[in-house]
Formats: C-alpha cells, sequence, structure tokens
C-alpha cells in the first residue's frame, strides 16, 4: 500500500479483525474494520464508505510495527486492545 511502511520480508497473515462500532475514537471511525498483520507487525483501517459497509479505497496504517497482533478486541474506555502480548491503543482527544 502506498505510504505505508510496514515490513514485507516475512510474508502476510492476516489475524484479527475487528469492527468499531463508536465511542471515544473520532466519529471517522465508527464502523470501520480493523484487521492484524502478525508477519508485517502492522494494524490497518478500513473505514466506511457512503454505503455503511468497508471501503478499501478508505484503507490506511493504523499502527505500524506492532508487537505481533494475534487478535484485536474493542477495550473498554479509550483504547483497543491487541492480544499477545497485550498492548492497547489509546486515542486521545485533541483541543484546540
Amino acid at each position: 500500500m502506498a505510504g505505508e511502511n510496514c515490513r514485507t520480508a516475512n510474508g502476510s497473515s492476516i489475524t484479527g479483525l475487528a469492527f468499531y462500532k463508536g465511542g471515544p475514537y473520532p466519529e471517522e471511525y465508527d464502523d470501520a474494520l480493523f484487521f492484524a498483520d502478525h508477519s508485517r507487525r502492522c494494524i490497518w483501517v478500513m473505514k466506511k464508505g457512503t454505503n455503511g459497509l468497508p471501503n478499501p479505497g478508505q484503507l490506511k496504517p493504523f499502527v505500524a510495527d506492532a508487537e505481533n497482533p494475534v487478535d484485536l478486541e474493542i477495550g473498554s474506555g479509550v483504547s483497543r486492545c491487541l492480544l499477545a502480548p497485550l498492548q492497547c491503543v489509546s486515542f486521545l482527544s485533541r483541543t484546540p
């Protein structure tokens, strides 16, 4: 994918999927599909299109150099947690 720097030497293996149904992340992530690649150590987000379904044209890296994610879980509060090893990705709101 253009503009991403995830590793490619070890191939690719999609290991986790999760839909974000809303919460503390910005509204642009509502109904987005998040997926992890263990081999490439990355997590991507595919935002919804105008029809409400994940749109491949809206794909972008979310976490580069993740610690070999094997599953994605929606966490409580402000985090999205990755299992093996456990990591949480928090989104902090920005105020002007």
